[in-house]
């Protein structure tokens, strides 16, 4: 599930959650896997986006968990 919205012409956000739950067959045990995501998309000038997420993930396995977090930065520009 997400959304986003248009702030401006040129400067929108975003957001998105999911989550998912699995088991194997020999398992009883029933895994989750949670993630979120939310992001800027800035156009300061035709031609060139600058876009900014940041994604915040959990894995749960059995007696283990793991969350891991990104960032990042991209820059693209067009001719």
């Amino acid at each position: 599930m997400g959304a986003s919205y248009k702030i401006m012409p040129n400067l929108s956000i975003a957001g998105g959650y999911s989550q998912s739950s699995f088991h194997e067959p020999t398992n009883t045990d029933v895994d989750d896997m949670q993630s979120y995501v939310v992001g800027v998309d800035w156009n300061p000038v035709d031609n060139l986006v600058v876009r900014v997420n940041y994604r915040h993930q959990e894995l749960g396995v059995e007696d283990f968990e793991m969350d891991v977090d990104e960032f990042r930065v991209r820059v693209r520009r067009t001719f």
